[in-house]
């Protein structure tokens, strides 16, 4: 990974790469919308994914991690029945997140 990521950023130093456009993970994620993260077990940005899920709770305090058990990097892309089964709750979870933004919107415009 470490070098992976020197060959996307040539010629910068490690300072630089701690641009929140380059790492997110040095950005201010607070007053952010929803974020739902999905990894692997076997996937080699797991704590990544961690880090990330928990620096975006403590920001802003709506953050949800899924970790699918004996998953590779991709899997939700592979077709097999985990990845249907994620597939299916992430589709929940958008909707839920979508009806709970429009009541809260519909409230607040009936409040003014």
């Amino acid at each position: 990974m470490r070098a992976t990521l020197c060959e996307l950023t040539p010629g910068m130093n490690e300072e630089e790469r701690r641009d929140p456009a380059i790492s997110p993970l040095y950005a201010d994620l607070s007053n952010l919308p929803p974020a739902l993260f999905i990894v692997g077990t076997k996937d080699m940005l797991l704590e990544d994914n961690e880090r990330m899920a928990a620096k975006w709770e403590e920001a802003s305090g709506n953050s949800k991690l899924l970790i699918a058990p004996e998953s590779p990097h991709a899997f939700n892309r592979m077709g097999t029945s985990v990845a249907k089964k994620v597939e299916s709750y992430v589709a929940d979870w958008m909707h839920g997140k979508l009806a709970s933004a429009t009541c809260h919107s519909r409230s607040a415009s009936n409040e003014d």
